[in-house]
């Protein structure tokens, strides 16, 4: 976006830019926030799963192990997918299918 194009628009273009920038950074933030939350709920939920489903720690090591190893072989599937097609596309994708799936 350059200044050139900025300083050419008129006043009610530039509130409708800012109102659709704050629109932006709001959904990128919520998203960002419910990603980390969905993220963390598993380590979260540890002691609880202890105490009322009397689960080992070799039972939630083991679950732990098998959610980290998918969640990093997520991570190289997706910078790959990333490196294929537009990265935008991609994590707007990735965080849409997050918030579909711990709906």
């Amino acid at each position: 976006f350059s200044l050139s194009l900025w300083k050419s628009m008129a006043s009610s273009e530039k509130r409708k830019f800012r109102i659709e920038q704050c629109i932006v950074f709001a959904l990128t933030f919520i998203s960002y926030a419910s990603f980390h939350a969905c993220r963390q709920s598993f380590a979260n939920a540890k002691k609880s799963m202890q105490e009322n489903w009397e689960y080992t720690k070799h039972e939630e090591g083991a679950m732990d192990a098998i959610f980290l190893f998918s969640y990093a072989f997520g991570l190289y599937a997706s910078g790959y997918i990333g490196d294929l097609f537009d990265a935008s596309k991609v994590h707007s994708f990735g965080l849409f299918m997050t918030g579909i799936i711990f709906m």
